[in-house]
């Protein structure tokens, strides 16, 4: 086969032609190579942004745990239980923070949770406050959970009420006096410990002997009235003394018919502190709460509390 001798301009077109594929081919490369760069680039950056929500997002979630906001579906939940403590606050600092944002209030407290509650969304609790609404802490009425007390006067309150609601006894029984005493009683505990040893048969022994004795301190006359005197007693309402057992028997031995040896007087002695809605247990707990709130009252509330329970109310009643 004999091949064509091919001209110098038809070598140069070859050339040319040639040469334009070759920088054609470099071209694609380059700009296939630059797309995937800029692929690459792409992605990395959105590998990075998700990675930096994903940061931030738990973040959030951790402050949240720690601060523990509360929403306003929370508390129209029929699920969520209000705590024996409420704080009403104007303003806090968790307002201000992203992780709680929208939040209505906040829960405080290890041992004992202390719902603090802005202003603003107080309605969104279904209680009624004592004496007024106001900036500060309240505490659950021992018999209505639907009321809450202002918690420095929370044990003057359940004075009054506990002594006007045995005077209310007294008056229903048809009865002709009536005296509340109050005594403050002090426990003095004298603890003497003595050691014996029996050397001589080898055998050793131990014994202690304490003594205690309780000491009155001051008496407050709560109450004493005079009535006209009724013999047709109606049964009263029991609510702060609803469990205590020998109001019970005075009511039942005043009302019975048939009993024809009538009641004429009696004096109880009953331990003031059981009807107050505030364990000494649960006052330092509620002292502790306080603190971690920065919350100071007048008086320290396991002080009072330990007053209560070391004080015996003296109901003296005469028909």
């Amino acid at each position: 086969m004999k091949l064509k001798k091919l001209s110098k301009d038809e070598l140069k077109t070859i050339a040319d032609n040639v040469s334009n594929s070759t920088k054609n081919l470099v071209a694609n490369v380059g700009e296939a190579t630059k797309n995937a760069g800029i692929a690459v680039v792409d992605k990395v950056k959105d590998g990075s942004s998700q990675f930096g929500n994903k940061v931030s997002q738990i973040k959030l979630e951790k402050e949240k745990k720690k601060l523990c906001p509360v929403y306003r579906e929370d508390l129209l939940s029929a699920d969520f239980v209000l705590p024996t403590l409420i704080n009403i606050v104007d303003y806090d600092i968790r307002k201000e923070k992203k992780s709680c944002e929208g939040a209505v209030g906040f829960l405080a407290g290890d041992d004992m949770k202390i719902l603090n509650i802005y202003r603003e969304f107080i309605d969104l609790v279904k209680v009624s406050f004592y004496p007024i609404v106001e900036q500060t802490v309240y505490y659950v009425d021992p018999c209505f959970n639907d009321k809450y007390i202002k918690l420095d006067e929370y044990f003057a309150y359940l004075k009054k009420v506990r002594v006007d609601e045995l005077t209310t006894v007294a008056q229903d029984l048809g009865a002709k006096h009536v005296e509340i005493l109050l005594r403050s009683i002090q426990n003095n505990a004298n603890n003497q410990s003595r050691t014996k040893g029996l050397s001589a048969i080898k055998v050793g022994f131990s014994f202690s002997s304490s003594t205690s004795k309780q000491d009155a301190t001051g008496v407050e006359v709560a109450a004493k009235i005079d009535f006209s005197g009724n013999e047709k007693p109606i049964e009263p309402t029991l609510i702060y003394f609803k469990n205590e057992s020998d109001i019970k028997a005075l009511i039942k031995m005043r009302l019975n018919p048939a009993n024809e040896n009538k009641i004429l007087s009696k004096t109880y002695s009953l331990q003031y502190g059981n009807s107050s809605g505030i364990k000494v247990s649960d006052a330092q707990k509620i002292d502790v709460v306080l603190s971690q709130i920065h919350c100071n009252l007048s008086n320290s509330i396991a002080s009072e509390a330990l007053s209560e329970s070391n004080t015996i109310l003296e109901y003296s009643i005469v028909f």
